[in-house]
């Protein structure tokens, strides 16, 4: 009962998300002011073909867990393969552990430490609310977005045999570019992640967050915009480990509620009503991305 009620709620709230794919336009004064909106690269990344291919490949290549060759430390540093959505390749970027608790490390990228764009206080902020506290109109606001995720949805897979998912903070590479006003991939889960492919699978259970504009915007570092979307993607991170073949719909609203029950959904409700004409069961690309 638990379940349909969240799915329920969750076609409610995908419903407005394919509506928030387009540029949000605030008002200031008389003049118009254009800020990016992100979105969840998940159903871009994880495309029906993908998913095809990987089941070709077994079960195995899936399930099994890898011993992890060594344990992170803050102030470690490793290279991640990162999926280039613009390009469609695989980057290898330099990442820095910059927090680590007891169910997540924050990683961010070497390049975006040094031009700004992440900082030590924006990787506490994540560590704070994946394990501490949620939004104020959170279901309990004194636990954090795992506690609160897996309370709701499930157990996350564990690939990597360390019991803590690796949040990724880098630039995502996509179509967005400075001074456009299309959308732009705000994070995404990737099921590469869970196979053993050379070459493309990090084997660890990961959240890549984009830094930039997603946390980076105009000169000013602000993490707290970027929150609803580690709620949004650890949700699917968990829901990889039930169906890996579910509706993209029933799989995104899931992960929108997911940003509703630990208190950080910001997307506006009228958005839907200015069209309502919206595919469920086919998901639309065309106005994600500029």
């Amino acid at each position: 009962m638990m379940r349909i009620r969240l799915i329920m709620l969750g076609i409610i709230l995908i419903s407005q998300l394919l509506n928030a794919q387009n540029v949000m336009k605030i008002e200031d004064g008389d003049a118009p002011v254009y800020k990016p909106q992100g979105i969840s690269g998940t159903p871009i990344v994880n495309t029906p073909e993908l998913m095809a291919y990987l089941k070709t490949l077994g079960d195995d290549i899936f399930t099994r867990s890898l011993k992890k060759a060594a344990v992170d430390t803050v102030g470690s540093i490793r290279n991640f393969y990162v999926f280039n959505i613009k390009d469609d390749k695989f980057d290898t970027i330099e990442f820095q552990l910059l927090a680590k608790g007891t169910l997540s490390q924050i990683w961010c990228s070497s390049e975006e430490i040094t031009n700004g764009h992440l900082t030590q206080a924006v990787a506490d902020t994540f560590l704070l609310y994946l394990e501490s506290k949620s939004g104020k109109q959170s279901v309990n606001p004194d636990e954090g977005i795992i506690a609160i995720d897996q309370e709701y949805f499930g157990n996350p897979p564990d690939k990597d045999n360390d019991g803590l998912v690796d949040a990724l903070l880098c630039d995502i590479k996509d179509s967005w570019e400075p001074g456009s006003t299309g959308g732009y991939v705000a994070g995404f889960f990737y099921s590469i992640d869970q196979t053993d492919i050379s070459g493309k699978s990090n084997k660890a259970d990961i959240i890549y967050l984009d830094s930039y504009p997603g946390i980076y915007y105009n000169d000013v570092v602000d993490p707290n915009g970027a929150l609803q979307t580690i709620a949004h993607e650890y949700q699917h991170l968990i829901h990889y480990n039930y169906d890996r073949s579910e509706y993209t719909f029933v799989n995104e609203g899931l992960s929108e509620n997911a940003e509703y029950i630990t208190g950080l959904y910001t997307r506006e409700s009228y958005r839907y009503l200015s069209e309502v004409n919206v595919p469920i069961f086919r998901w639309n690309r065309n106005n994600a991305l500029p």
